[in-house]
C-alpha cells in the first residue's frame, strides 16, 4: 500500500490541485545537484589554477636557491667552458665531463677528450678515438687513430694515416684519403692532399681544387687561401675572387677584410670584390666588429694610442686610449692611465675607468678586476658579484667556472638569477582573482557552464519555495523542507569553511616560509671571474692585429707582443 502525500490549497477546497511532497523533494534534490555541481566545477578549475600557481612558485624558488649557490667542482677543469651543458674535467691525467650542477656524468677514464659538439664528443683511450653522447654511452666505437668534433653533421676522423669524414651513426660518408682534414664550415671543409690544399662539400665532391699552400675555413662566403707567401680569397664555387697578392689577410667581418700588400705598406680594408675602400694610416688595424674597427697609432712620444674607425674609414672615436679592445655587445673596454672602463659606439664613457683589469662583455656581463681579485658587472656598471675569485672564464650557456685558491666552482649567470627573482616576486604579488581567472577559452566556457548550472538550481529552488508557501502544507512536510534547507546551508558553510581553512593554511605557510630567493634578495651574490691569460689585466683572448700579432696590455700600461 503506497501512501499518497498530498494536501489541499486554500484556493481549491475541492482538492483538485495537489502538490506532491515527492515532487518538492525531487525539485530540491535537483536544485542541490545543479548548485553543487556548478560550484564543484568552478572550484575544480580554481584548484587546478592554484596547484599550477604553487608548483610554479616552488619551482622558481628552488631554481633561484640552487642557482645562487656556488657549486664546488671536485675535479680540475680542463676547458673552463660549457658546451651542450657539459664541461671537460680531469683527474689523475684522465678526463671526463661534468654537468652544470657539478655532477660527474661521464667518468674520468679517457686519455683524451674533446668538447661536446652537436650532442657528441670525441674521446680516446691513448690509442684509438671514438664518440660518446651526453649520457656517457659509446655511440661510435674507439676505432680511429684521431678525431675532431662534429660540425654540420660530420666529423673528421683519421684511419691508416689518412683523414675522412663520418656521420653521427658512425657511417663513413667521405673515404679516408686526405693528408689533413678540417671541420666543415658553411658547407665546405678544407682538406690537404699531395701537399696542397683545397675544399670539398659534404658529399666528398672537390669544389675547390687542391692547389693552394694553405686554406682557412670559410667566413661569410669567402675563405683565405695562400700561395707561396701571398694570400687571397676564394668563394664557394672555387673562383679566386681576390688574387693572392697580400702579405697579410684576415677573415671578412662586417663586409670588410683587413689586408697589407707588403711588410712596409699600410693597412687597408677591402670589400668582397677586392676593392680597397678604406685606407688605414694607423700603425695597427684590427678587424671590424659591430661596425667599428680598432686601430692603433703612435703619438708624439711614440706611445701607442687606441681608437676606432667606421665603415667609411672616418675616425669615429679618436686614438686617445692607452689600450682598448674591439666592441662586443655594444661596449668596448678601454684603458686610460692604469684604470679601465667601457665606452659605447659614440665614444661615451658609460662605465667609468676605475678597474685594474677588465674583459669583454659576454651574455650581458663583464668580468672586472680590482687588485688580484675578479668580480662581475652588468652593462650599467652594477657590481653583481663581489671581487672574490682569482681565475675566471667567460660565461657559456649561462654558467662560468671560477677558482678560489685551490678550489673550483660553477656559478650561474646572475642576470638569469635576477630574472627568476623578479618572476618570483611577481608571482607572490598576484591577487586572488588573477590566480583563479580563466586562462583559455575552454576555461571561460567551463566557468559559464558552472554559473549557468548554479543559476538554474537557484531559480528552481525559489520556484519550489514559493509553491510551498502558497500551499496549505502540513507541519510535518514543512519540517522536512526546513530540514532539507538547513542541511543545504550546513553543507554549503562546511564546504566554504574547509576551502577557507586550506586557503588560510596555504597563505600562512607562504608568508612564514623563508624562501631562499627572498631571503637573499638584497644580498650581493658571489660572482664570476674570467679565465686568466698571461696578462693579469687584459681580455683573456687578446685581440689579434691584421699582422697576426697578439697585443697584451699590462696594468702599468705597457704592452707585450707575442
Amino acid at each position: 500500500m503506497v501512501q499518497n502525500f498530498s494536501f489541499n490549497t486554500p484556493e481549491t477546497g475541492d482538492g483538485e490541485t495537489r502538490v506532491s511532497l515527492i515532487k518538492v523533494c525531487s525539485c530540491f534534490f535537483v536544485f542541490c545537484l545543479l548548485f553543487f555541481s556548478g560550484l564543484g566545477l568552478a572550484w575544480a578549475i580554481f584548484f587546478l589554477h592554484k596547484i599550477d600557481y604553487d608548483r610554479e612558485k616552488e619551482h622558481l624558488a628552488y631554481s633561484v636557491s640552487q642557482l645562487k649557490k656556488e657549486v664546488k667542482l671536485e675535479y680540475e677543469p680542463v676547458s673552463w667552458k660549457f658546451t651542450d651543458g657539459l664541461s671537460r674535467v680531469g683527474e689523475h691525467e684522465l678526463f671526463g665531463y661534468v654537468n652544470t650542477k657539478g655532477k660527474l656524468v661521464i667518468p674520468c677514464e679517457y686519455a683524451t677528450a674533446e668538447p661536446f659538439s652537436e650532442g657528441l664528443a670525441a674521446v680516446g683511450d691513448g690509442e684509438k678515438y671514438g664518440f660518446v653522447n651526453d649520457k656517457g654511452s659509446m655511440i661510435i666505437p674507439l676505432s680511429y687513430d684521431s678525431a675532431y668534433c662534429f660540425s654540420e653533421g660530420l666529423a673528421a676522423v683519421k684511419q691508416d694515416r689518412k683523414w675522412g669524414y663520418i656521420d653521427k651513426a658512425g657511417h663513413k660518408v667521405i673515404p679516408c684519403e686526405y693528408d689533413v682534414a678540417f671541420r666543415f664550415v658553411e658547407g665546405l671543409a678544407a682538406v690537404k692532399q699531395n701537399g696542397k690544399w683545397g675544399y670539398i662539400d659534404k658529399t666528398g665532391r672537390r669544389v675547390v681544387p687542391c692547389e693552394y699552400d694553405f686554406a682557412y675555413p670559410f667566413v661569410d662566403g669567402l675563405a683565405v687561401v695562400q700561395k707561396g707567401q701571398k694570400f687571397g680569397y676564394v668563394d664557394k664555387v672555387g673562383k679566386l675572387v681576390i688574387p693572392c697578392k697580400y702579405w697579410t689577410a684576415s677573415d671578412f667581418s662586417d663586409g670588410f677584410a683587413g689586408v697589407k700588400e707588403t711588410v712596409a705598406s699600410g693597412h687597408k680594408y677591402v670589400d668582397r670584390k677586392g676593392r680597397a675602400l678604406i685606407s688605414c694610416d694607423k700603425d695597427v688595424c684590427y678587424p671590424f666588429s659591430e661596425g667599428l674597427a680598432l686601430v692603433v697609432k703612435k703619438d708624439m712620444q711614440s706611445e701607442d694610442k687606441y681608437g676606432y674607425i667606421d665603415r667609411q674609414g672616418k675616425q669615429a672615436i679618436p686614438c686617445q686610449y692607452d689600450w682598448a679592445m674591439s666592441f662586443y655587445e655594444g661596449l668596448a673596454g678601454v684603458q686610460k692611465g692604469t684604470k679601465c672602463g667601457y665606452i659605447d659606439k659614440r665614444g661615451q664613457l658609460v662605465i667609468p675607468c676605475k678597474y685594474d683589469a677588465l674583459r669583454r662583455f659576454s651574455e650581458g656581463l663583464a668580468f672586472v678586476g680590482q687588485g688580484e681579485k675578479w668580480g662581475v658587472i652588468d652593462k650599467s656598471g652594477n657590481l653583481l658579484v663581489p671581487y672574490k675569485y682569482e681565475f675566471v672564464e667567460d660565461f657559456s650557456e649561462g654558467y662560468a667556472i671560477v677558482s678560489l685558491g685551490d678550489d673550483y666552482f660553477i656559478l650561474a649567470d646572475p642576470l638569469h638569477v635576477a630574472e627568476l627573482n623578479k618572476e618570483l616576486s611577481l608571482l607572490n604579488e598576484k591577487s586572488f582573482l588573477s590566480v583563479i581567472a580563466p586562462k583559455s577559452t575552454r576555461e571561460v566556457i567551463f566557468y559559464c557552464v558552472a554559473l549557468l548550472m548554479m543559476t538554474i538550481g537557484i531559480i528552481l529552488y525559489v520556484k519550489t519555495r514559493r509553491r510551498m508557501r502558497r500551499a496549505d502544507v502540513p507541519k510535518r512536510y514543512r519540517r522536512v523542507f526546513m530540514f532539507l534547507e538547513i542541511a543545504f546551508v550546513v553543507i554549503f558553510i562546511l564546504n566554504i569553511s574547509i576551502y577557507a581553512f586550506f586557503l588560510h593554511l596555504d597563505m600562512y605557510s607562504t608568508s612564514t616560509m623563508k624562501s631562499p630567493a627572498i631571503e637573499e634578495k638584497e644580498q650581493v651574490q658571489p660572482g664570476i671571474d674570467s679565465l686568466a691569460t698571461d696578462s693579469p689585466t687584459a681580455e683573456g683572448a687578446a685581440d689579434t692585429t691584421l699582422d697576426g700579432e697578439r697585443i697584451i696590455p699590462y696594468k702599468d700600461g705597457s704592452k707585450a707582443v707575442n
